[in-house]
């Protein structure tokens, strides 16, 4: 993906707070998509990591790209009930996925259930990530489909051994 063209394009990376989701975004936004979602669990965190004020303070999408397409989405894969309210955004404000990268994880230091009783780490790392993508998948199918047939969805799931912790 390093030189595809973009154009038109919606792009969603899971994640994109830190790390390789951080990357990743920036990765995308030097390519310019027509949209970049950073799909993050806080809101402050995501603006910050859009405009460079977190962790890496001169590398952020906008600051290096110059791209002005990324929108903060919030998102807990603690709870499946606000995993949906994600995917009923996006049902209501966008038409098509193209490209879905997630990288969003949960590694606790001790025992903590989610909401539904999981372990947070099952939760979050598995079980959330795979539910959201195939919430999102209808979305990534019509795109493809739309683009002709030679078009494929690209979906991304980036995971550790954190469990084995």
């Amino acid at each position: 993906v390093a030189s595809h063209d973009l154009t038109g394009q919606t792009v969603v990376v899971l994640g994109a707070i830190i790390g390789l989701g951080f990357k990743a975004a920036k990765h995308f936004a030097r390519i310019k998509p027509a949209k970049l979602i950073l799909a993050c669990r806080n809101q402050l965190e995501g603006d910050k990591a859009l405009a460079g004020e977190f962790l890496c303070m001169h590398s952020s999408c906008t600051l290096i790209t110059g791209y002005t397409g990324s929108e903060v989405w919030i998102i807990n894969l603690g709870n499946f009930a606000l995993v949906s309210k994600l995917a009923e955004r996006f049902e209501r404000e966008e038409n098509r996925l193209h490209i879905f990268v997630t990288n969003a994880a949960s590694a606790p230091e001790s025992f903590e259930a989610s909401q539904e009783g999981y372990k947070l780490t099952l939760h979050v790392n598995h079980l959330a990530t795979v539910l959201i993508s195939l919430l999102l998948l209808p979305k990534m199918v019509a795109a493809a489909k739309l683009r002709g047939p030679d078009s494929k969805p690209h979906l991304v799931i980036v995971t550790s051994e954190v469990h084995h912790w």
